[in-house]
């Protein structure tokens, strides 16, 4: 693959849009957020390209802390694209619902008031792929979606600060390029990967409540760029991966594991500390010997070492000196009641020959 977009090295990269462009509140457009220590391997540097490259969707599947969804975070932040927008999948999760949502009982309360007139646009509020379908267009093509009212947030006390700003960014005239994030696909009903089959492929989708009318297809350089994440825990249908592009990240090991505790634990363990050094290996050695019945993630090694540092251990010592200190917060490694008496046999023998 001879084009090269994405490059991994986590520089920030310089916005498309600001807020200042745009003449919109702070909050109206989250740029660029800062996945914070974010590593990426040649190998998903590869499958990033090729899938924006290609414009397709790539599918990320790896276990639990493994970076899956902050690969979005950091391919927005170093390409300058807006968002990520994110759509976290349910299990009542419709397909509408990754493109709009519709307050029907708003609208139908609302058309005695106003002699049938009401404008069911007002009640329409754009969700992850669709907001970014939209903006990827010409302001003057949005306009067919958007309600005609402009909204004040004095006025408007009955909608939240986040629709109220992304209604607003929706009416600036700016065209912009999106990250989406669609989290844990899995999660969704059977028929959902299927029910957006076009929608994926084409970039456009149809909104029956205004008479069924569809976006257009935003030009290339404006095309949402969206990651789907997975955790495996069942099989997609066919049609469905045929229009992805598919990387499956591997759990950081050693030194990287190191780097990215040290970046998001920044200021309080710096890489190479020797307590950080120990814990690191002692979860690595836990992980490998496969004795509990669930495996430890990212997340929870994060709050075992913050627990070490409130409990008062000291990053300039190893795990031996102060075992007690660290034996505090093996709760937050145990899951399950069975799980904590390997730890502490583990912790316990830690360092002994």
């Amino acid at each position: 693959m001879s084009a090269v977009f994405y490059k991994g090295s986590g520089e920030k990269a310089a916005a498309e849009v600001s807020v200042e462009t745009a003449a919109l509140p702070a909050d109206a457009i989250r740029v660029m957020r800062d996945p914070g220590g974010y590593r990426a391997g040649a190998d998903v540097v590869r499958a990033v390209n090729v899938s924006l490259a290609l414009k397709i969707p790539l599918l990320v599947g790896g276990e639990p802390g493994s970076g899956k969804t902050l690969l979005g975070d950091a391919v927005a932040h170093e390409l300058g694209k807006a968002g990520p927008f994110k759509f976290i999948t349910k299990s009542t999760s419709l397909s509408r619902d990754l493109f709009y949502t519709f307050d029907a009982v708003r609208y139908f309360q609302a058309k005695p008031m106003s002699g049938g007139g009401a404008d069911p646009r007002e009640f329409i509020d754009y969700q992850a792929l669709g907001l970014a379908i939209l903006l990827g267009l010409p302001a003057t093509e949005r306009q067919r979606f958007l309600a005609p009212a402009v909204f004040d947030p004095s006025k408007d006390q009955d909608l939240s600060q986040t629709t109220l700003a992304l209604r607003l960014l929706l009416r600036a005239p700016a065209q912009i390029q999106s990250v989406v994030i669609i989290d844990e696909v899995d999660k969704a009903p059977r028929d959902f990967p299927n029910d957006i089959l076009d929608e994926l492929e084409n970039m456009r989708f149809r909104v029956p409540e205004l008479g069924g009318i569809e976006t257009p297809t935003p030009p290339g350089e404006k095309r949402p760029l969206v990651f789907i994440t997975t955790n495996s825990e069942r099989q997609l249908p066919d049609a469905f991966l045929r229009r992805c592009a598919f990387l499956h990240i591997d759990y950081p090991k050693g030194a990287d594991l190191e780097a990215i505790i040290s970046a998001r634990l920044k200021g309080v363990f710096e890489q190479g500390a020797p307590l950080l050094r120990d814990i690191v290996a002692f979860y690595e050695s836990v992980r490998a010997k496969g004795q509990l019945s669930k495996q430890p993630g990212t997340a929870e090694l994060l709050q075992f070492l913050q627990a070490a540092k409130v409990n008062g251990a000291d990053p300039r010592l190893g795990i031996a000196p102060q075992a007690d200190k660290i034996a505090n917060g093996l709760q937050l490694l145990a899951k399950t009641r069975p799980d904590i008496a390997p730890l502490q046999d583990a912790l316990a023998n830690w360092g002994k020959v």
